[in-house]
């Protein structure tokens, strides 16, 4: 079972593993179990540009969540193979993008997916009423 996302009262952590696994069927998936630990992610999908949409927990209230911060960590497998993944923020989700060499790859492109292919991703949000109330500086 998913679990929810880690929350201290004003910053919440919502991360997964994902999978690129299969070659045959290039779908990411969400690998969720005793080692791999996924928290206050709801879904994931592919676009149809070819980035990956992440789903993040929504508030208790319903609302969504502003991106504080994101971190893609490729493990060793991924990190072999050159590829390059970068994340768009938006407010309750967030999008990657993968290329390599300069060019804007599909997520589902079979030549990043092998057995253990793992992306770890997580992102740090706020609720946008505590986030409306940040002082910013510049």
């Amino acid at each position: 079972m998913m679990v929810p996302p880690l929350d201290n009262g004003q910053y919440r952590l919502h991360a997964t593993c994902l999978r690129f696994e299969d070659p045959k069927n290039p779908v990411p998936r969400i690998h969720h179990n005793s080692s791999h630990i996924t928290a206050g992610i709801d879904k994931i999908e592919v676009r149809d540009d070819g980035d990956l949409r992440i789903y993040l927990t929504n508030y208790p209230d319903g609302t969504t969540g502003a991106i504080l911060s994101g971190v893609i960590n490729p493990d060793e497998t991924f990190s072999m193979s050159g590829w390059s993944v970068g994340f768009s923020g938006g407010v309750g989700h967030a999008d990657l993008r993968f290329s390599k060499n300069g060019k804007r790859y599909k997520c589902t492109h079979p030549n990043f997916y092998s057995k253990y292919c793992n992306l770890w991703v997580s992102f740090y949000t706020t609720h946008r009423d505590h986030a409306a109330s940040l002082d910013y500086c510049c």
